[in-house]
């Protein structure tokens, strides 16, 4: 079986799909398949090396296009139908997470005759226009005619069944360095981590007022990321002695780092998935978490400590900081029984579990 992944970015752009693809591809190929990765550059003026050297490594044959193309543009498609490593293809998959793209990888699949996996990893709708007028008259389109649909939550798939039927239900996974991390001694004082894009999707203004209202004297905050937002956290660090800016973790690090917390902080205002909800997890974290997509179906109730509502208060999410830090403080068993309820839930969701999962459901 030859499977193609057409992504619009490059593997070093590291939010959910480029991760996703780093460890689904790899396991892919260790059960048989033959998997090749078609990216651009993007926005970088060099590729990744190290990345790149990880997936071939691992049996994953890499094509990198020269730059962003656009279908109506400098198009891929004329170029990629004649690259020797592009014959025989049984399956084609390509993202909805930028205009036109999608649109490429199905023109591929057509191209080589092979099946077309739509994957969704981004919301179908956000109420900026061009691209809800993209989604409608185009996307809806390219779903209706997908072999199959991959979503990454149950809420996705309930909203999409309208457009097709057909669902790869396989979600994203956790490595075992997550899953097997050694337990660290903790801070005496509560600490909270969030882990993530700083960008205002991740809703860091909200975040920012949350460390804000926290008494200084009990909780220590970390934020780690990078992005738009990363002056603004710079900035609120200054003024805030329990506020510590991380910056970018290597992922190969990030366990450790997650070990020394107590809890595990997202205030999104939409996900697909949200990996590091996953990873914190894995490593024994309660989550206090906004109710994005998937996050009740998927995750909760046993798998998090509390689910607020997206449009919540500062003072919503400070409430349940302290109710988790008295836990803490006043029964440990029924702390560590939350702790252990995450980790068992991320279990689930290993990269060799999810891989297994994927492969066979592409082929039913």
């Amino acid at each position: 079986m030859k499977i193609v992944f057409y992504n619009p970015t490059h593997i070093t752009f590291s939010s959910g799909p480029e991760v996703w693809l780093k460890n689904l591809l790899p396991e892919l190929v260790s059960l048989g398949a033959e998997v090749i990765l078609i990216n651009t550059l993007f926005q970088y003026k060099e590729s990744n090396i190290s990345n790149e050297l990880q997936l071939g490594n691992n049996g994953v044959h890499i094509i990198n296009l020269p730059f962003y193309s656009l279908p109506f543009s400098s198009s891929p498609v004329p170029i990629l139908k004649f690259h020797h490593k592009l014959e025989k293809i049984d399956v084609v998959y390509g993202f909805n997470g930028f205009a036109f793209q999608d649109l490429i990888a199905y023109y591929l699949s057509k191209k080589f005759k092979a099946k077309f996996i739509y994957g969704v990893r981004a919301p179908m709708y956000t109420g900026y226009s061009f691209h809800d007028i993209y989604q409608k008259y185009v996307s809806e389109r390219l779903i209706r005619k997908a072999h199959k649909v991959h979503t990454m939550n149950a809420k996705d798939k309930i909203s999409l069944s309208v457009l097709n039927q057909n669902f790869i239900n396989t979600s994203h996974g956790v490595g075992k360095n997550f899953l097997n991390v050694k337990k660290i001694k903790k801070d005496n004082k509560f600490s909270i981590i969030f882990v993530g894009r700083l960008s205002p999707q991740k809703n860091i203004s909200l975040l920012l007022d949350v460390i804000k209202k926290l008494n200084k004297d009990k909780f220590r905050v970390a934020i780690a990321g990078s992005g738009e937002l990363d002056s603004l956290v710079q900035e609120a660090e200054k003024k805030m002695a329990h506020l510590n800016y991380l910056g970018d973790i290597d992922h190969a690090e990030l366990p450790e780092v997650l070990s020394k917390y107590h809890c595990f902080l997202n205030l999104s205002k939409h996900e697909t998935f949200c990996v590091g909800i996953l990873e914190a997890m894995a490593a024994g974290l309660p989550i206090i978490a906004t109710a994005t997509n998937g996050m009740a179906t998927d995750y909760g109730p046993s798998g998090l400590y509390q689910i607020l509502p997206i449009d919540c208060e500062s003072s919503e999410v400070v409430s349940s900081i302290y109710s988790l830090e008295e836990i803490y403080r006043a029964d440990r068993p029924a702390y560590m029984a939350i702790s252990k309820a995450a980790h068992s839930k991320a279990k689930k969701f290993s990269w060799s579990n999810q891989s297994k999962s994927f492969l066979k459901e592409i082929f039913d």
